[in-house]
């Protein structure tokens, strides 16, 4: 959407590293990374996410779908004065499901799936002379994958 040479392409391409390194992440539970999968991200954003990646692994949970996901950048909303703090407006659609798998004694039991879609806003701070994703806030979720929700 914007030239990779320009902030806001700098900006984009994080917001969306910072989706696929999860992703990836998921991809390899219950043995993710969980420093991997949050290498663009700092602060809460990161401790939540690892956090809920290192219990997936300790429960031994996989995924399944995953290539349902998909991510758009919609638009940089704001910097701030200094341009070290931007908004990021987003939205994805994941279809996936986490499972925990069959074992000799037990059935595949799934614990969560998705099919939906979510507007989102994320917070991306300069440390340094990178940046990361510091906070998401979801702003709208709907069933599916409705057309024209995600821009």
């Amino acid at each position: 959407m914007f030239d990779p040479e320009t902030i806001e392409g700098e900006i984009e391409q994080v917001a969306l590293a910072n989706y696929l390194a999860f992703a990836e992440c998921l991809s390899e539970l219950p043995a993710c990374d969980s420093e991997k999968a949050t290498r663009f991200a700092a602060l809460e954003n990161k401790a939540n996410n690892i956090e809920l990646i290192e219990g997936w692994n300790s429960e031994g949970i996989e995924i399944r779908d995953i290539d349902t996901w998909v991510l758009a950048v919609e638009s940089i909303v704001e910097f701030s004065d200094d341009r070290l703090e931007a908004v990021v407006a987003t939205c994805s659609y994941d279809g996936s499901a986490l499972v925990k798998p069959a074992t000799d004694t037990a059935p595949e039991e799934i614990i969560g799936t998705s099919d939906v879609s979510t507007k989102s806003k994320l917070l991306l701070l300069k440390i340094g002379e990178a940046w990361f994703v510091v906070a998401r806030e979801r702003v709208e979720t709907v069933p599916g994958q409705p057309d024209g929700f995600c821009q």
